[in-house]
């Protein structure tokens, strides 16, 4: 990186993610039929009826142009009544704003929120992109470790031994990308406690929150704090949950005074999402009942089957997630084994030999800040793709335990 660009760019983190999915690339372009595991988007089409509804906004002049900074008002107030249904208080409609993604949405409140120096804290296995929105403000990323006998949730005792006095914002993810854990209700209230003492804000990135299994319920911050209106912000999008990770449109729940500073940053980079796209997503929150339970459906089968073949094989323990659409497997009972000519010392060169040797992409836990014996793979493919990338990986492993 050349030292005329600003400090900023040279502070961002590389990513371990791209690498690999540059390597996938390279070997489809090569002729490899890779199965992508590693993916963190739905394999499936944008349902039609969100196409479909597309095309017509397409075709309305008034949407070929610029529009309201915050959004579309009738997509603000579905989001806003759809918030208020399991919120503690209504959700009133200039809390919301409308962001190309919830990757903006966690940006710019971040950008909001965020002085040079400040610290921010993330609990650990994260999404990495959250590491960058806190580096691009100047901000300090404090990685929080969670475990998986705590369920992959943050404890008071480790949030407490990250706090500093520069602490100034708690990022949650729930469900969480990579582990698919679910903050539950007494957790979640805790830490909510937790910050109302230390005067820390809480953003709850939710964007998996329609994607949860076997009976678990996602609980929203806006259920549990409400003491913390002024200091607590929700994250969502339709990214996710139906399919529509290329539209690009998320949003921010927030106090008046936070959803006017995300606005005003919006209006003096991007101006607004795309209308066209707006006029999408509110289309899939209105069929949001008839499209979400068939979604789920598919999904809880896929995670079935692929987490029950991952746990029978040698040296991997594969829980079940509660929510998203991750399996994150440990592969601690194939450390020091021999596979593919190579000894294992970390799931990145199991990673690397599921590549090499059975044309199958996932990705090691380490990408995530997390333990360097995990991987994380989608469940997220088509039925076709999910079982023959289940057949390869048995294949190879039954190979290496065979004389």
């Amino acid at each position: 990186m050349t030292s005329d660009l600003a400090g900023r760019v040279d502070a961002l983190p590389d990513s371990t993610i791209l690498p690999l999915q540059e390597r996938v690339l390279a070997a489809r372009a090569a002729g490899r039929p890779v199965v992508g595991f590693a993916a963190g988007e739905p394999g499936a089409p944008t349902p039609d009826v969100v196409v479909e509804a597309a095309a017509r906004a397409a075709r309305d002049p008034r949407l070929q142009h610029y529009g309201p900074t915050a959004g579309l008002p009738d997509l603000r107030e579905k989001v806003a009544t759809q918030a208020s249904h399991t919120a503690a208080a209504q959700v009133r409609v200039e809390q919301v704003v409308i962001t190309t993604g919830a990757k903006q949405a966690l940006a710019l409140s971040l950008q909001a929120l965020i002085d040079p120096g400040d610290d921010v804290l993330l609990p650990t296995p994260l999404w990495p992109g959250e590491i960058a929105a806190v580096t691009l403000t100047g901000g300090r990323a404090v990685l929080v470790p969670t475990h998986l006998h705590d369920g992959w949730q943050p404890t008071i005792d480790a949030l407490e031994r990250a706090r500093t006095p520069r602490t100034k914002a708690l990022v949650l993810t729930s469900p969480s990308n990579p582990t698919g854990a679910l903050l539950d209700r007494q957790r979640l209230g805790e830490i909510g406690a937790w910050a109302r003492r230390a005067g820390v804000w809480l953003l709850a990135d939710e964007l998996y929150a329609p994607l949860v299994y076997d009976g678990h319920e996602h609980v929203s911050l806006l259920t549990v704090a409400p003491d913390l209106a002024d200091t607590a912000a929700v994250i969502g999008g339709v990214s996710k949950a139906f399919a529509m990770t290329g539209w690009r449109v998320g949003w921010i729940i927030g106090p008046r005074a936070l959803a006017i500073a995300v606005r005003r940053l919006q209006e003096a980079t991007t101006t607004h999402p795309a209308g066209i796209a707006q006029a999408a997503a509110l289309a899939a929150l209105e069929h949001a009942p008839q499209l979400l339970p068939r979604t789920r459906v598919q999904y809880a089968l896929r995670r079935q089957r692929l987490c029950d073949a991952l746990d029978q094989l040698p040296g991997i323990a594969c829980p079940h997630p509660a929510g998203a659409f991750y399996a994150f497997p440990s592969a601690a009972g194939l450390l020091g084994a021999r596979l593919g000519g190579r000894t294992i010392t970390a799931a990145c060169d199991l990673a690397d030999v599921l590549l090499d040797e059975a044309d199958v992409a996932v990705v090691p836990g380490d990408a995530f800040a997390g333990p360097t014996d995990h991987l994380r793979l989608s469940f997220a493919l088509p039925d076709d793709e999910l079982l023959e990338g289940i057949d390869r990986i048995t294949a190879l492993l039954e190979d290496a335990r065979s004389p």
